[in-house]
């Protein structure tokens, strides 16, 4: 077998500062991003004035804690509580199916993104078996392990772009979800109402309340957003990246 008379040698300096460990690092941050962003609620409205209330969605449904204090007619009205409106409470599957698809996109994109580092680390990164899986895919494994990330990547887009249709979602349901159909988070994903005039719904009556709203993603939905980042960058740097052992074909 010949050998070279000059073979590269790759320091741990020059390794660790290659553009494919770069993008083993991207990979790595993305996962991390995602695992806070299923971890955490994706929406929420919150009331303020009258009422003071903060909603979201999370795992189990839309949890509510509240404290409503006014006064109606000469009659104060104080109570604070917190309470759960469990996905099986609800008229319709549409709110849960929208979140849990979500949500599984997104485990999907960091479980896909998982064995496109891993690859990319073997491939591209470790010499011993990189120059293995070269060698077995004639030059061309960057472009065998790419889909991975593509693959990743899309699911993670889909996974905050399908949550975005939530205002539907709601007006599908407005008896359930909307103070008024077509208004406020039944019509944009994102807002604030100033002095809107509300209905709350007591144990004993009905009691109207003037409160400001504002609604949107939070925290779980902008780190899935911001997650997309780092992993696109790891998608161009593996394009870009070449192995350092060029000589694989003659070791």
């Amino acid at each position: 077998m010949e050998v070279p008379a000059h073979r590269p040698t790759v320091g741990l300096y020059h390794a660790c500062c290659s553009k494919a460990c770069w993008a083993v690092a991207m990979v790595c941050v993305f996962i991390v991003l995602a695992i806070a962003a299923v971890a955490s609620p994706w929406w929420y409205y919150t009331t303020s004035h009258d009422l003071d209330s903060y909603t979201m969605i999370y795992w189990a449904g839309m949890h509510t804690t509240y404290e409503l204090d006014v006064k109606v007619n000469g009659t104060h009205y104080h109570e604070k509580d917190s309470y759960w409106i469990r996905w099986s409470e609800m008229p319709g599957d549409r709110l849960k199916t929208t979140y849990l698809a979500s949500v599984c996109l997104t485990i999907g994109g960091a479980l896909m993104s998982v064995l496109f580092g891993a690859a990319v680390l073997l491939g591209l990164v470790i010499r011993p078996t990189g120059v293995r899986l070269h060698r077995f895919t004639h030059g061309f494994f960057k472009w065998y392990v790419w889909p991975i990330g593509l693959v990743a990547f899309l699911s993670s887009i889909l996974g905050w772009a399908v949550f975005v249709s939530l205002p539907q979602v709601f007006e599908d349901e407005p008896k359930f979800f909307c103070p008024e159909r077509n208004e406020y988070w039944c019509s944009t994903f994102t807002g604030s109402e100033s002095d809107a005039e509300l209905l709350i719904l007591t144990a004993t009556s009905v009691i109207p309340v003037t409160a400001d709203l504002m609604w949107g993603p939070s925290a779980g939905w902008i780190l899935a957003v911001v997650a997309s980042a780092p992993l696109t960058l790891s998608l161009i740097l593996t394009l870009l990246s070449h192995p350092s052992f060029v000589d694989y074909k003659t070791i």
